[in-house]
């Protein structure tokens, strides 16, 4: 709902209580599709703030994985994370990184039904008011809104959905 994102873009984090915990997502592409890091922060109203989004995109057609790792474990680390949820693509690299900075690794859900249950909560809570994002960087902020305003649904024969997320558009 394109209502939704635009309150959200607006809304402040709560700068007057500390968070109660500390997410960190992050797909690494490293080719087609680049890199992606996502911080979340849950306060004690239910309120999530998501001060940082940070994506890299490739230059020469690639991006080095040990450097997008050791960028990426640095940011979770600084932003308070204890671990940092990712899919199995460059696994043992992000790994060797996070470690070295004493985060865990979480394995994101995975395949359809995964992909459709962090959907449909990331819905909700946008339905139900509880996302700030006017913390994170005006272009990163309408970068957001702009991919999640993208993705759609497909009914599936003999029930289901799928989700449906547009190739990324680059900007420079």
């Amino acid at each position: 709902n394109a209502t939704k994102l635009r309150e959200a873009m607006a809304r402040l984090s709560r700068k007057d209580m500390k968070p109660q915990g500390v997410g960190a997502g992050s797909d690494l592409g490293m080719r087609q599709d680049g890199c992606a890091l996502v911080i979340a922060k849950r306060y004690s109203d239910m309120m999530i703030g998501i001060p940082l989004m940070k994506i890299k995109h490739p230059i020469d057609g690639y991006l080095v994985p040990s450097e997008v790792c050791s960028e990426f474990a640095d940011l979770a680390r600084k932003h308070g994370a204890a671990a940092v949820a990712a899919d199995g693509q460059y696994v043992e690299t992000y790994r060797e990184h996070l470690s070295a900075v004493q985060l865990g690794l979480l394995d994101a859900p995975t395949g359809r039904e995964g992909k459709v249950g962090m959907f449909t909560a990331a819905r909700q809570v946008f339905h139900d008011d509880r996302v700030c994002l006017g913390d994170m960087d005006e272009d990163e902020r309408e970068d957001l809104v702009d991919q999640l305003s993208r993705i759609t649904t497909k009914k599936l024969p003999g029930g289901g959905e799928e989700i449906i997320v547009p190739r990324r558009v680059v900007r420079n």
